[in-house]
């Protein structure tokens, strides 16, 4: 994985408002944190919940954020797919996958099955009435052309760049005048998220698929593979995304008339 970047852990900080909207669905007194990251996870729940104890797991240890590590009772250095190697069943109540599974998907060669095992590996280690909590990029229900029209016409070229440098899947794009292209919304999605972070963090991102599934192709493949139990759903456009956006674009449907921008991300909460 790329190395993590100053502005990404602040970035990453910042969507803590995105992020305290699972703590209220935790169970259990021990938490484990899939993909540690910049650990504003662990310190919010030590903040809302406590009480209860957080593990992480990681990869990459070196890239957690030191600051917010003495939140955690321990930080493991474990692959998300083998989380029962190191971790005994029954051992955590609530795992957590926060902006962890897009990239098991996109850092194994984009594949699926890397997904899942991730998520069979969660259920293994998890108790009756133990929960898995998914926050992660999510894809529109329906996928219809919208046009992008750039506030600054020079930035045409780093959507044209996008869809030549995106590998997880091929992204349509028409290049319709001297200030916009037109996308199918789930490609525009994709652009967008990739977009927001800057260029700064653009060699990463766009390495990235974040959207993997639509909300009703989440739940019945959480269900499908695990036999779950759903408790609550959510999905929404990232708090500060919106605000963002709207100073450097236009979205337009294929109508012609001015669209809203399409949902980031999705909140889903599960029980064994």
């Amino acid at each position: 994985m790329l190395a993590i970047t100053r502005k990404y852990l602040q970035q990453m900080n910042a969507s803590a408002n995105d992020k305290v909207q699972m703590v209220k669905y935790i169970t259990g007194d021990t938490v484990l944190d899939v993909g540690v990251g910049s650990g504003v996870l662990g310190k919010l729940i030590s903040a809302f919940k406590h009480g209860v104890k957080v593990v992480g797991v990681d990869k990459n240890i070196r890239n957690c954020a030191k600051e917010n590590s003495t939140h955690y009772q321990d930080i493991i250095k474990l692959d998300a797919r083998n989380l029962q190697k190191k971790i005994s069943v029954g051992e955590v109540d609530t795992v957590i996958f926060s902006s962890v599974l897009h990239e098991v998907y996109s850092y194994n060669n984009y594949s699926i099955e890397a997904v899942y095992a991730a998520l069979r590996s969660a259920y293994n280690i998890i108790p009756k009435g133990g929960r898995i909590i998914i926050r992660d990029g999510v894809k529109m229900e329906g996928n219809s052309n919208v046009v992008i029209k750039f506030k600054d016409p020079q930035d045409v070229r780093k959507a044209v760049k996008f869809k030549n440098d995106f590998k997880a899947r091929k992204i349509e794009l028409t290049v319709c005048s001297n200030d916009s292209v037109e996308m199918p919304m789930n490609d525009a999605m994709e652009f967008l998220y990739t977009y927001t972070w800057g260029e700064e963090d653009y060699d990463r991102e766009v390495r990235e698929q974040y959207g993997l599934f639509t909300p009703k192709e989440y739940i019945a493949t959480v269900k499908n593979l695990l036999g779950l139990e759903l408790v609550t759903y959510n999905h929404y456009l990232q708090e500060g995304h919106n605000r963002h956006l709207s100073k450097k674009v236009e979205l337009y449907d294929k109508t012609g008339r001015r669209t809203r921008f399409p949902d980031s991300n999705i909140l889903l909460v599960f029980q064994k």
